[in-house]
C-alpha cells in the first residue's frame, strides 16, 4: 500500500505505510487504525540534543510502565520522529525507547513542517484522523511529573492530573509558609534568619527568583531596576528573595548575585526545593523563573470563592523572567489580568504604527512625539522630508534591526552597506533605517558611525531614545532576533519580513529582494553555474584529462579552477571522478589542503553510491553505507555514520588515498607516509570489492591530482596492504 492508495487511512497518509519497533521489527501503520488506540503521541527528538537525551528515558519508562499495566488494551501509542542526520544514529537512539518510530527514510521533515515544530524535544498528540488534539496541554510536563500515571491521555485524565497538581502545589506552598518545611531566608546585612511568613506579613507581595549565579547576566540588574520602580509607587509593595537554584557554569557565584537583593537563600534545603518544584511545575522549575506570592485577602469574590487572610496565594510564575523583561513596572504583578490589559494596549500601539506606515509617517510625523525621530547623521540631524513619495518604481525602505554585540550582525552589516552603495549607484531608490538593539547610546553611536559607504553616505537611524517606538516596531514586524531586515514599499506594503537571507544570497542584483526577484536571480545564477560546469567538463575532456566534477551541493558555492586542478567549496559539497570507477586493481589519488578546511570527508564511493544533486543535502562521503570517508580535521572516519580516528592533517598537507579492490581495503597517507599515527589501512570492507571511484566532501580549498606523472608521492607498496 502506498500513501496515495485509495485504501489508505489518515494515519498511513500522515506517517507512511509502516512503523518500526525498537528492535527493528516492522508493523503496518494501518493496524493502529484498527486497534484501541485513541491518541497517537508524536515525539520529535534527536540523540545530539541534550534535553532530548534527558527526557527520552523518562517518557520511555513511563510508557513501558503503562503498557505493562494495560497490555494490548493501551489507548495511547507513541511514535518517535527522528531529527538525527544518519540512519545508524537513528537506529541506536531508537533502541533506548519503548515505542514505535517512523523509518528513517520517510518524510520526517514534512511532518515537522506540518506541525510547525520549532525545537526539540517536542510532543504533540493526534487522533485517528491525524488531527492535532490537546494543543493547550503540556504533555511533556505531565509525563515528567506523573510518569505512567499520565496515561491514558484523555480529557478526564488530564483534568484529574491538573486537580492533583493544584492540590499538591497549594499544600506545598502552605507548608513553606507555615514553616513546616525549613526555608531559612537571610536578610541583607543581618545575621538573623527570616521566615517566608515574616516577610510576607511585611510586604504586599514577595518575588522568589530562582537564580543560576551568573553575575554577568544583566537580567538580574534589570529585575532590580524594575522592582525599584514598583516599590517607588508604594511602600513595601514587593520584596525580592534570591534563591540559589542551580549554577550556569563554573564561574557562577550565588553570593555575588544575591548581594543585589534584600533577601537570599543561596543553599536551598532539598525539601524546600521539592516544594517549589511542586508549586511551579517541572517545566518551570528552572533558573531565572520568578514566582510572585501574596497573602489571601480574607474576602469572598463575586464568583463565590473566598480567601483565608493567612493563606499564601500564587499570583504569577514567570519562566526566564520573560514577562518582566518584555513589559514594565506598570504591569506589576504580571498576573493573567494585568498581562491581558498590557497586551491589549500594546496591540493598539502596534495598530497605530501599522496605520502610519504610509510614507513612513510614524518616523517623520508620529502623533504625540517630540524631537528628532530619524537621525540622518551622527550629530542627530532630524529628517524632516518624506523618504519617498508615492509608490512608483522600485522604491524600497529597509528597517535594519541590529546590534554591535551580535556577531551575525557584524558579519551582515558590511554586506548590507555594499548592497546599499551599489543599488543607489545604479540610480535605484533604496534607504535603510538602523533600529538599534544596543544596550547604550554610546554603543549605538559607535556602531551607527560604521554604517557608511565608501562615498560617505550613511544609513538613517531611529533615535536611540525612542525605545517605546523601537519596541512597537519589534512587535509590529514580529522581530524575534537580530539581524532582521524588514523591507517596505513607501505605501507601507511589506516586501519581506526578513530579507537578511535574500540580501546575503542575491546581493544587489536581486534588488528589491521580493520573492520573485530573488527566485529569478537565483535561477539565473544556478543556470549560469551549471553552464560553467558543462564548459569545465568539456575542457577537461578536450585536454584528455580525468573529468573531476561537483556531484552534490549548490553549484553556485563551487569554484573549479581546471587549469590549476583546484576546487573551492564555499559550503558542504562533494566532488569526484566517477569516470575512474574500477572493480579491479588499485586506485590512487592525492588531495593537497590549501586551507584548513571544515567538515572534510575524503574517500571513495560505490558506483551508485552518490546521487548527484544540485543542492545542499548535508550528506557527505561516508555518511551512508555506500561510501567511505576520512576526516583529518575532526579526527573522524565515516562509513554509515562516524567513528573516532586518531589521524590529523592541516593546511599544506598532501593526503594520499588508495583502495585495493581485490583486498577490500582503503588506505591513506600524509605527505607520503603510510605509517604515521593512524594512517595506512583505515577501512577493510567486503563491499569495496564491488568497485569504487574517488570522491571528496567538505567546505574547503583543495588541489587534486589523478595523473601518475603529477603525483608528489608514491603509491602504497605491498607492505601497506599486508600490515
Amino acid at each position: 500500500m502506498s500513501k496515495n492508495d485509495n485504501n489508505s487511512t489518515p494515519l498511513t497518509t500522515l506517517l507512511g505505510d509502516k512503523l518500526l519497533k525498537y528492535d527493528g521489527e516492522e508493523i503496518a501503520t494501518a493496524s493502529l487504525s484498527l486497534s484501541t488506540k485513541k491518541q497517537i503521541l508524536l515525539y520529535f527528538s534527536a540523540h545530539w540534543c541534550p534535553p532530548c537525551k534527558a527526557f527520552t528515558p523518562i517518557i520511555s519508562e513511563a510508557y513501558k510502565g503503562y503498557k505493562e499495566k494495560v497490555g494490548e488494551e493501551a489507548e495511547v501509542e507513541i511514535v518517535f520522529i527522528s531529527r538525527d542526520s544518519d540512519a545508524k544514529t537513528f537506529a541506536q537512539y531508537h533502541k533506548e525507547m519503548s515505542f514505535l518510530a517512523i523509518p528513517f527514510d520517510e518524510d520526517r521533515t514534512g511532518l515537522a513542517t506540518k506541525f510547525e515544530i520549532d525545537g526539540i524535544p517536542t510532543l504533540i498528540a493526534i487522533n485517528q484522523k491525524g488531527e492535532k488534539i490537546f494543543e493547550d496541554v503540556d504533555i511533556r510536563s505531565l509525563i515528567t511529573t506523573h510518569g505512567a500515571a499520565t496515561f491514558p491521555l484523555t480529557p478526564e485524565r488530564i483534568s484529574e492530573l491538573k486537580v492533583a497538581e493544584n492540590e499538591s502545589a497549594v499544600e506545598s506552598l502552605r507548608r513553606l509558609y507555615d514553616g513546616e518545611i525549613p526555608f531559612p531566608i537571610v536578610a541583607k546585612n543581618a545575621a538573623i534568619g527570616r521566615t517566608l511568613k515574616d516577610i510576607m506579613l511585611e510586604n504586599d507581595y514577595i518575588a522568589l527568583v530562582l537564580g543560576d549565579g551568573d553575575a554577568s547576566d544583566d537580567r538580574y540588574d534589570n529585575l532590580m531596576e524594575i522592582m525599584e520602580k514598583v516599590n517607588s509607587k508604594a511602600t513595601n509593595r514587593c520584596a525580592v528573595i534570591y534563591l540559589g537554584w542551580s549554577t550556569y557554569n563554573s564561574d557562577s557565584d550565588h553570593q555575588k548575585v544575591s548581594e543585589k537583593y534584600s533577601f537570599a537563600l543561596n543553599e536551598i534545603p532539598t525539601e524546600a526545593k521539592e516544594a517549589i518544584n511542586d508549586i511551579v511545575g517541572n517545566e518551570n522549575a528552572d533558573a531565572q523563573t520568578m514566582i510572585i506570592l501574596r497573602r489571601g485577602t480574607g474576602l469572598c469574590m463575586l464568583n463565590g470563592k473566598c480567601e483565608d487572610e493567612d493563606t499564601p496565594i500564587l499570583v504569577t510564575v514567570d519562566p526566564g523572567l520573560g514577562k518582566i523583561q518584555t513589559s514594565s513596572a506598570d504591569v506589576f504583578p504580571w498576573d493573567e489580568a494585568s498581562m491581558k490589559v498590557y497586551e491589549e494596549k500594546k496591540k493598539l500601539k502596534i495598530d497605530k504604527v501599522r496605520k502610519n506606515l504610509v510614507n513612513m509617517k510614524f518616523f517623520t510625523d508620529p502623533e504625540g512625539e517630540e524631537g528628532p525621530i530619524i537621525l540622518q547623521n551622527k550629530d542627530g540631524t532630524a529628517l524632516s522630508e518624506q523618504l519617498f513619495v508615492g509608490n512608483e518604481g522600485e522604491c524600497v525602505i529597509g528597517l535594519y534591526f541590529s546590534a554591535h554585540w551580535c556577531p551575525p550582525c557584524r558579519a551582515f552589516t558590511p554586506k548590507l552597506i555594499e548592497c546599499y552603495e551599489e543599488v543607489r549607484a545604479a540610480g535605484k531608490k533604496f534607504e535603510v533605517i538602523f533600529v538599534s538593539s544596543d544596550s547604550s547610546k554610546e554603543e549605538f553611536h559607535s556602531y551607527h558611525n560604521h554604517m557608511k559607504t565608501t562615498t560617505g553616505d550613511q544609513f538613517l537611524a531611529l533615535d536611540f531614545e525612542k525605545r517605546d517606538l523601537k519596541e512597537m516596531l519589534d512587535n509590529a514586524f514580529d522581530v524575534a532576533g537580530v539581524p532582521t531586515l524588514v523591507l517596505l514599499k513607501p505605501d507601507g506594503t511589506v516586501i519581506s519580513e526578513d530579507a537578511v537571507g535574500a540580501v546575503s544570497k542575491g546581493g544587489p542584483d536581486a534588488f528589491p529582494w521580493d520573492e520573485h526577484s530573488v527566485e529569478r536571480f537565483l535561477a539565473e545564477r544556478l543556470e549560469a553555474a551549471l553552464r560553467k560546469e558543462k564548459d569545465e567538463e568539456k575542457k577537461q575532456h578536450d585536454l584528455g584529462a580525468t573529468i573531476v566534477k561537483r556531484l552534490v551541493g549548490n553549484p553556485c558555492d563551487v569554484e573549479h579552477d581546471v587549469d590549476g586542478s583546484m576546487f573551492t567549496f564555499k559550503s558542504f559539497c562533494t566532488a569526484g571522478a566517477p569516470g575512474l570507477f574500477a572493480d579491479t586493481g588499485i586506485i590512487y589519488y592525492e588531495l593537497e589542503m590549501l586551507n584548513d578546511g571544515e567538515y572534510v570527508q575524503f574517500g571513495f564511493a560505490l558506483k551508485n553510491g552518490i546521487e548527484q544533486m544540485n543542492k545542499y543535502t548535508g550528506e557527505g562521503v561516508g555518511d551512508d553505507s555506500l561510501s567511505w570517508g576520512v576526516d583529518g580535521v575532526r579526527s573522524l572516519k565515516w562509513h554509515d555514520g562516524e567513528e573516532d580516528w586518531e589521524g590529523k592533517w592541516t593546511k599544506g598537507n598532501i593526503i594520499g588515498l588508495a583502495v585495493n579492490i581485490e583486498k577490500g581495503m582503503m588506505a591513506m597517507s600524509k605527505d607520503g607516509d603510510w605509517t604515521e599515527d593512524a594512517f595506512g589501512v583505515v577501512f577493510q570492507d567486503e563491499s569495496i570489492k564491488e568497485g569504487v571511484y574517488p570522491c571528496f566532501t567538505g567546505c574547503m580549498k583543495v588541489r587534486y591530482c589523478f595523473k601518475k606523472d603529477g603525483f608528489k608521492y608514491s603509491l602504497p607498496d605491498d607492505s601497506v596492504w599486508s600490515a
